[in-house]
C-alpha cells in the first residue's frame, strides 16, 4: 500500500527562525521500499507545491534506509529551491566548476508561483542483508536565507517489504546421443522345424507326418522375407540335429544327410538359390536333451544328468542311460524334440527416411535400424506419447547397447524417473553424457557434493552442458545460503 506523508515545513521550522512564512506544503508518497531479488527498490513520489517556500529559501530531501547507526544506506538527495536560491547555486556551480560538480543533487525543484511540481524518485541499490530489519526515513534539511539550517527526519516505512522467496529450480541441461549409422543394416530370422524322416532314411516326404506343417512354416519365414521389397536375401543357414538314439556313427551320417536334403527342398521349392544356402549338422543333441532332463521329474533324474555331463564317448552314455526304467519315457517324449532343423534366413535392409521410418514404425520396427529411431524419436516433442513410443522400441530392440541405455535413461531422467535411470548409467561411467546426466540427476534431487564430482568428470569428458549445469549449481548454492537467511527471518 502506498503511504502518503505531508510534511509542513512552516510548522517544523519556523517557530525557531526568524524569516517570513511560506504557504505551501511537499506531499512524499512511498509507492515501494521492497526487497527485488539483489537489489533494493526504492519508489517515491515528491510533490512540491508551488506556494512551498519563499524565494530565498531551499529544502534538501534525503531518503535514507537504516537498521541501525552503523548499517545506514543514503540515497541522492533533491535539491527544491526558492528563485533567489536557485540564481545563487547556478551562481556557485558556475564559479567552482568541477569541484562542484559531485555536489549535484539527484534532481533540482525549481519552485515558481505558476505551477505545482511532481517527481518521480526511483533508485535501485545492491541489496544487503541487514536491511531485512531496516526502515526508510527521509531527512530534511532547511536552508535559510541566510544560510542556516535545520535538519528534520519523518519516519516514511518502518520495514522494508521482503520479497517471498520460493527456492530456486536447477533447469539442468542433458543430451541424447546420436546412434552411429550402419553401414550395412543386415537383420535376420531364426526359426526351428520338426521334420519327420522314415527309419533310417534322409529323403524328405512332404506328406509325411508333420511334415506339411512343418515346411509350411518355413514356406511362410520365406515368403514374408521375399515379398518385402524392402529387403534382400543374402544366405541361409541350416543346422540339423540328431536324438542320441543309435549309434554315433549312423547319426553323423543321417543328421548330415537331413540337413543337406533340408537344402535341396528349400532351393528347389522355395526359391532360395542354393548358392548362398549353407549347412552343419550336430549328430547327438546332448546340450538339448540335458535342458529337457533337467526341467522334467523323471526318476533317477541326477544319475542321469551326472551321465550326460560325463566325458564318456556317446555311444556309452546312451548305453548306460538305456539302464534306468525313465529311458522310454525320455524316448518318447524328449527325442522326438532333439530331432529337429534350426534355420536362419540373413537378409539386409534399404535405408529409410524419417517419413518412411514413420510407416515402418506401424509395420515392422524391427526393419529400423537404431540410428533411424533416433532420428524418427526427433520429430517428436520430447515427452510425448509418439516420442515415448519410439525410445520404448529402441530400447526393446537394442537392449544390450550402450548408447540406447544411456539414452533411455536420459529419456526417463526427463520423465522424473530417477531411480530407473540412475540404475541404467551407472555402467556407462566413462561415457561424458551418461556423467552429466547422473550429475542432472543429483543435482535435481539436491546433492550438490555429488553432482559436482559427476558434472565435472563430465565437463573434463567433453559434455557440451556440464558447464552449465555446474553454472546451475553454483546458483543454487547460493541460493541454499539465502534460503537459510530467509528461514532465520
Amino acid at each position: 500500500m502506498k503511504k502518503l506523508y505531508t510534511i509542513l515545513f512552516g510548522l517544523l521550522v519556523w517557530g525557531t527562525v526568524s524569516a517570513q512564512p511560506f504557504k505551501g506544503e511537499v506531499t512524499i508518497t512511498c509507492n515501494a521500499v521492497e526487497e527485488r531479488g539483489d537489489v533494493l527498490y526504492l519508489d517515491l513520489n515528491i510533490h512540491v507545491d508551488r506556494l512551498t517556500m519563499n524565494k530565498c529559501q531551499s529544502w534538501t530531501i534525503i531518503p535514507e534506509i537504516a537498521s541501525s547507526p552503523v548499517n545506514v544506506r543514503m540515497f541522492p538527495a533533491v535539491l527544491i529551491n526558492g528563485k533567489n536560491k536557485r540564481q545563487m547555486y547556478e551562481r556557485k556551480r558556475k564559479f567552482n566548476g568541477r569541484r562542484y560538480q559531485s555536489r549535484i543533487p539527484y534532481q533540482m525543484v525549481n519552485v515558481t508561483r505558476d505551477t505545482d511540481t511532481t517527481l518521480r524518485y526511483v533508485m535501485e541499490v545492491p541489496y544487503e542483508y541487514w536491511m531485512d530489519d531496516a526502515s526508510l526515513i527521509v531527512r530534511q534539511i532547511l536552508t535559510s536565507c541566510a544560510e542556516g539550517q535545520q535538519l528534520f527526519t519523518v519516519d516514511i516505512a518502518k520495514h522494508v517489504t521482503l520479497e517471498p522467496k520460493i527456492p530456486y529450480e536447477v533447469n539442468p541441461q542433458v543430451a541424447l546421443i546420436e546412434p552411429e549409422r550402419e553401414l550395412v543394416k543386415s537383420r535376420n530370422i531364426q526359426a526351428q522345424a520338426y521334420l519327420d524322416f522314415p527309419v533310417g532314411r534322409s529323403i524328405i516326404v512332404p506328406d509325411f507326418r508333420r511334415n506339411p506343417e512343418e515346411l509350411g512354416k518355413i514356406q511362410q519365414t520365406l515368403r514374408e522375407v521375399q515379398s518385402n521389397t524392402d529387403v534382400t536375401i543374402t544366405g541361409m543357414f541350416i543346422e540339423g540335429y540328431a536324438s542320441p538314439e543309435g549309434s554315433w556313427a549312423l547319426n553323423t551320417r543321417l543328421s548330415n544327410e537331413r540337413a543337406q536334403a533340408l537344402l535341396n527342398y528349400v532351393g528347389d521349392n522355395f526359391g532360395i538359390d542354393k548358392n548362398i544356402i549353407r549347412y552343419s549338422a550336430t549328430p547327438e543333441d546332448w546340450d538339448g536333451l540335458r535342458i529337457l532332463v533337467e526341467d522334467s521329474n523323471i526318476a533317477n533324474r541326477d544319475e542321469i544328468l551326472a551321465i550326460i555331463d560325463s566325458d564318456l564317448d556317446p555311444d556309452v552314455k546312451e548305453a548306460r542311460i538305456k539302464r534306468f526304467s525313465s529311458y522310454r519315457t525320455m524316448l518318447n517324449e524328449m527325442f522326438p524334440q532333439l530331432r529337429r532343423s534350426d534355420y536362419r534366413v540373413d537378409f539386409t535392409v534399404k535405408d529409410y527416411t524419417v517419413e518412411e521410418a514413420e510407416l515402418v514404425l506401424d509395420r515392422d520396427p524391427s526393419l529400423l535400424s537404431h540410428y533411424e529411431l533416433f532420428a524418427l524419436a526427433n520429430k517428436y516433442e520430447l515427452g510425448s506419447e509418439q516420442f515415448d513410443r519410439v525410445y520404448d522400441v529402441i530400447f526393446r530392440q537394442y537392449p544390450d547397447d550402450d548408447i540406447a541405455n544411456i539414452n533411455m535413461a536420459t529419456v526417463m531422467y526427463l520423465r522424473g524417473e530417477f531411480t530407473g535411470a540412475r540404475r541404467r548409467l551407472e555402467s556407462a561411467a566413462d561415457n561424458a553424457e551418461a556423467l552429466n546426466t547422473l550429475g542432472a540427476i543429483l543435482l535435481k534431487e539436491g546433492d550438490l557434493d555429488a553432482a559436482q564430482v559427476y558434472l565435472e568428470r563430465a565437463r573434463a569428458l567433453g559434455s557440451p552442458n556440464a558447464e552449465h549445469n555446474l553454472n546451475e549449481l553454483e546458483l543454487k548454492r547460493e541460493d541454499n545460503i539465502k534460503m537459510e537467511r530467509y528461514r532465520n527471518r
